[in-house]
């Protein structure tokens, strides 16, 4: 996959309107992915998983499979750790707050 630019960033996120976020791994991956399934059936081409629990990576890892084309955002990325596990999730990009 081309790798996106800044400005694709903001003309896909602005072009979906509404970023709907889920909080990973909340109940369980197979929960979050679901939400993920009927968010995407319902339009959704973007998507951001909060990486505040520890099984938030596989649950964006298993969405990615799902739905390549979906852009992906990992949520609440606090330090480098947060980054590499993101990253392996193949999210497709990353947000911090502050």
């Amino acid at each position: 996959m081309k790798r996106m630019t800044t400005e694709d960033l903001r003309r896909h996120a602005a072009d979906a309107g509404i970023v709907p976020i889920l909080m990973g791994g909340e109940d369980d991956v197979a929960t979050t992915v679901q939400v993920a399934d009927a968010l995407v059936e319902a339009g959704a081409t973007v998507i951001e998983v909060l990486f505040r629990r520890p099984d938030a990576p596989e649950a964006l890892a298993q969405i990615r499979r799902r739905h390549p084309g979906v852009l992906l955002a990992a949520g609440t990325i606090l330090d480098a750790t947060g980054a590499a596990r993101a990253e392996d999730a193949r999210a497709d990009f990353m947000i911090s707050p502050g």
